[in-house]
């Protein structure tokens, strides 16, 4: 009985050291597993606050082009009002030089004789 119960100890002893080898290997395992998350964690992170910047200068960008539409929208009225000015100038400049040239170089005709 005695050898039966050495056997067993010895059977138990085994068992718990295999036991406590697989329980150290997954916790180096586990450690490893850790290690690697908050690896990739770090990198995801690090992508995540390089998207949102790119996010930012193109937000920013867009509103600098929208502004930019706006006032090149304005521009274009204030030419179109400019030129539109200028052809009703040069118009009037021309029926007036029109007009001071035949009263001065046609002097002698006369309307309604």
């Amino acid at each position: 009985m005695r050898f039966v119960k050495c056997n067993v100890f010895k059977k138990l002893a085994t068992e718990l050291q295999q036991s406590r080898l697989e329980r150290q290997e997954l916790e180096t395992t586990l450690v490893e597993l850790q290690h690697v998350r908050d690896t990739e964690l770090q990198q995801y992170r690090q992508q995540l606050s390089a998207l949102d910047a790119d996010l930012q200068d193109a937000l920013v960008a867009q509103q600098e082009s929208s502004v930019t539409t706006e006032t090149n929208q304005e521009l274009s009225l204030e030419l179109e009002k400019e030129k539109g000015r200028l052809e009703g100038t040069v118009h009037f400049t021309f029926l007036c030089h029109t007009v001071l040239g035949n009263t001065f170089l046609c002097p002698q005709i006369k309307f309604g004789a």
